[in-house]
């Protein structure tokens, strides 16, 4: 008995496996993939390449301030100094199967999809919503953005986008309320913290606990009472070390008043309810209720219900009380779990309907489904493809080129602070940029105090300000100037590569 209970649980696990790498692939090719190193990759990756050995990057000023995300960076320095870099694209790939599989078997039971045709039809559904390329095609021809606000959650933030981050590790939110509906409590358990682990925040260490508490009371209703303390112990040993760590490192000090400030105005897209609390979030806002009230009767709806409520309480207190503390939290983040999970069920909800119920649609097949993923799958790899074609077309790519073949370990470069790829791309340390903004609030002041000293050097845009640089380089060691190609260099700079668009200088006195 106990060897066929075993047989079959390796059978359900390799099923599982199977079925999140097949529907990773169909997913991410539907999403796109966007090349290394993208958007917030600049900021979150410079961590763990660093102390990989990647470049020069172990002397970045950025790179050796407070890490807010350790777990995800010792991923990227292992990986990186183990299998190079092609692994970051597969562990995207791995996620989005976590992702669209939980959500389906989210939805599969919530809405009793009993037929192949129907879960077909919601997975073709949840993946036009999806479909990068549909919903650009939708914005230019319409001037609106529809897709988006189904799967976003509130502010602009996400659960998943097109590149590995801390926050993709979210979807593991996902795959433990799919365990609670399964009665997989300790699966459900250690995939709720590890969200918390890789995206140690306090809304998501909030849902990871709300999670855990759910399943701890879900496994007390079903009998299970020998695995109570088991449970609680696992959650609360699981849930300590990232709590622990983001008070003892990002414990405020007396610089937390202004630090708070310059972060709710460099994050104001994210942190100012009076920005993003548009027609868009009310939408998302009513979705949510919608899909409260089709889970008011499944066992679903106390963890759901939960976590709406403390991100409305606290998006409430926050929009009162106008609290920079509050809004650099972001409570409002529970919305990237509630946002799409509601769109999914209100989905399968419509597609039980039509096709369980409706005589109109008794001829559907679900070739149908996958014809249309097919072609959603051939559009979103063409997609890929033009990402990857426009990073060989970036403007600044030749003097990156250069400042990677040419890197020494006395190399510092001070670029415009709007470069934000030079830092990965080139792999040398750079003076400081606009996107990678650290998170302790002393060095957010001194972070904020580098940007204004670069953008006061690059305010002329005729010619260089030779004592602004003397100062830089004296103070900062800085080796390498990159400017606009047009641009005059005065005495102090030495060209030593130039192309249409951009040229690097090394200072003078640094050689």
């Amino acid at each position: 008995m106990s060897q066929n209970h075993n047989t079959h649980t390796l059978n359900r696990i390799k099923f599982t496996v199977i079925r999140i790498v097949l529907l990773g692939l169909i997913f991410s090719a539907v999403y796109t993939i966007s090349p290394l190193y993208s958007s917030n990759q600049n900021t979150y990756f410079s961590y763990g390449l660093a102390r990989s050995g990647f470049g020069e990057l172990s002397r970045d000023w950025f790179a050796s301030t407070t890490d807010p995300f350790p777990l995800f960076s010792l991923l990227v320095a292992w990986t990186y100094s183990v299998f190079g870099q092609l692994p970051f694209y597969l562990y995207f790939i791995l996620l989005c199967g976590v992702y669209i599989t939980s959500l389906m078997a989210i939805v599969t039971n919530v809405c009793g999809l009993d037929s192949k045709r129907e879960r077909l039809a919601v997975l073709a559904i949840i993946l036009a919503i999806h479909s990068r390329v549909v919903g650009e095609v939708l914005f230019k021809l319409l001037h609106l953005d529809i897709t988006h606000p189904l799967y976003f959650g509130l502010a602009d933030q996400y659960s998943i986008s097109t590149i590995l981050e801390p926050a993709s590790f979210s979807v593991f939110f996902f795959a433990s309320i799919a365990a609670l509906l399964s009665r997989r409590y300790y699966a459900g358990v250690i995939t709720a913290c590890i969200a918390a682990w890789f995206h140690n925040c306090g809304p998501y260490i909030a849902i990871a606990s709300f999670l855990c508490i759910m399943h701890i009371i879900a496994a007390y209703r079903d009998g299970s009472r020998k695995n109570i303390v088991p449970l609680t112990l696992l959650w609360i040993g699981c849930i300590i070390p990232p709590v622990c760590y983001a008070l003892v490192k990002f414990a405020p000090t007396s610089a937390w008043n202004e630090a708070s400030a310059i972060l709710a105005l460099r994050l104001k897209n994210h942190a100012n309810p009076e920005i993003w609390l548009h027609a868009a979030a009310w939408f998302q806002i009513a979705l949510i209720g919608v899909g409260l009230l089709i889970l008011q009767r499944t066992r679903l709806f106390p963890a759901v219900a939960l976590v709406a409520a403390f991100g409305a309480v606290f998006t409430i207190i926050q929009i009162v009380t106008d609290s920079n503390t509050l809004a650099l939290a972001f409570p409002w983040r529970v919305s990237t779990i509630l946002v799409p999970l509601s769109t999914c069920i209100v989905v399968g909800s419509i597609v039980r309907w039509l096709l369980g119920n409706s005589k109109k649609y008794a001829r559907f097949k679900a070739g149908y489904c996958l014809v249309l993923i097919a072609i959603l799958s051939i559009v979103g790899i063409a997609g890929t493809a033009v990402k990857f074609q426009r990073k060989q077309e970036d403007p600044a790519r030749g003097v990156m080129k250069y400042a990677r073949r040419t890197a020494t370990a006395q190399d510092t470069y001070l670029v415009p602070t709007s470069m934000e790829k030079f830092r990965l791309w080139a792999g040398v340390p750079i003076f400081v940029d606009i996107k990678s903004v650290p998170f302790k609030d002393t060095e957010v002041l001194e972070w904020n105090y580098r940007i204004k000293l670069a953008k006061a050097f690059y305010a002329d845009s005729n010619t260089v300000n030779e004592e602004k640089l003397v100062r830089l380089s004296d103070k900062y060691k800085i080796t390498h100037v990159v400017l606009p190609a047009k641009q005059k260099t005065g005495s102090l700079l030495k060209t030593v590569y130039s192309d249409s668009n951009f040229k690097v200088c090394v200072v003078s006195a640094n050689q």
